[in-house]
């Protein structure tokens, strides 16, 4: 290498370390998050509060662009709903970059986005919103381009103090107490026997909510069926005894009378008649079961309608009796006169027979 390479070299060396070191020198260290955004300055959730409700979206954006105008960026925006109207409700809470310090409730009081009804038939239109969400604007701008005094918005902004909780019934919307499911299964079983109520006015409700009704069972009915069923199981078993014992029995005389291979053959056939025996012994059972099922329902059926209808002869015997005491009641008087009548008859007759002895 030469003397000037080696020169060249050193120079080059030398303007890298110098430069190197004033990059060094210059370097600041980096807080996450940073200083200026940290939430010992101040509060990033507030609350705004508008005096009257919102009339749509566009509200809720003019109100955010009027906020970014005084406090900086917005994160966030939660807007509350009305549950009667499904709209905007008068209650907002946004979420800000850099915190703020806030005393008390601030009052903002800015122009009314521009909304047609007329021309926005379903809701507000695209460029309604876009005028909304422009740059927010004074209400010396609006009354120096228009002419003349515009609609207004007031609202309140203040730290929001704590967060909404979600509530238990929020929670467990979809769950229904033993209470709740009786009561609506008391109440579809009335919609039923209502028959559509008072001009078919609830017609078709009941269907709609069919799915609410528990199924009963009347115990007399659960009763019987199980006696039913014990019933059959015994008798089966007691067949299945019987069976079993006539082919023991068939099995022994041939046995006896056949030599060993007849004797086996004749075990293989048995063996195949009695698998044949069991399977029509089981079919037999379960249509007998289904069929004392029937019967039994059948009667409990029978007997609960005989208990009603015993139950409404009693209600118009009673009701009879009592129409028959008050009608005796208005005929007493009546009877009362005939009879009073009926002496001074006697009375006056009686007179004139001593009369006529004189």
């Amino acid at each position: 290498m030469s003397t000037l390479s080696r020169t060249g070299t050193a120079a080059l060396a030398r303007a890298s370390f110098a430069s190197t070191s004033r990059a060094s020198a210059s370097r600041t260290y980096i807080t996450i998050p940073a200083p200026e955004l940290s939430s010992s300055n101040g509060q990033v959730d507030l609350a705004v509060r508008t005096f009257d409700r919102m009339r749509n979206m566009t509200y809720a954006f003019a109100i955010v662009r009027a906020i970014e105008a005084k406090y900086g960026v917005v994160l966030g925006l939660d807007v509350h709903k009305d549950a009667d109207t499904l709209r905007p409700a008068n209650r907002m809470f946004v979420t800000l970059l850099k915190p703020v310090e806030l005393d008390g409730e601030v009052l903002f009081e800015i122009p009314v986005p521009k909304f047609n009804p007329a021309e926005s038939t379903g809701g507000v239109t695209l460029a309604e919103v876009q005028a909304a969400l422009g740059p927010a604007q004074s209400m010396e701008d609006v009354e120096a381009t228009h002419g003349e005094t515009p609609r207004t918005i007031k609202f309140t902004v203040e730290p929001r103090t704590g967060r909404f909780k979600q509530f238990r019934y929020l929670r467990y919307s979809n769950r229904r107490s033993a209470r709740e499911t009786r009561e609506d299964d008391e109440i579809v079983r009335a919609l039923q026997s209502f028959s559509g109520g008072f001009f078919g006015g609830l017609s078709g409700v009941d269907e709609k909510f069919k799915d609410l009704v528990t199924e009963t069972v009347n115990p007399k009915e659960k009763k019987a069926a199980r006696e039913a069923e014990e019933t059959l199981r015994v008798e089966v078993a007691a067949e299945e005894a019987q069976i079993a014992r006539e082919l023991a029995v068939q099995k022994a005389k041939r046995a006896a009378a056949a030599n060993a291979a007849a004797a086996q053959a004749v075990v293989e056939e048995e063996v195949v008649e009695l698998k044949h025996a069991v399977t029509e012994v089981v079919d037999d059972k379960a249509t007998r079961l289904e069929m004392l099922k029937n019967r039994a329902l059948e009667a409990a059926r029978r007997q609960a309608a005989a208990d009603a209808e015993a139950r409404r002869a009693a209600v118009a015997s009673k009701a009879a009796a009592a129409a028959a005491k008050v009608q005796a009641a208005k005929a007493e008087p009546a009877l009362a006169a005939q009879e009073k009548k009926k002496e001074e008859e006697e009375s006056t007759k009686s007179a004139w027979r001593w009369f006529e002895k004189k």
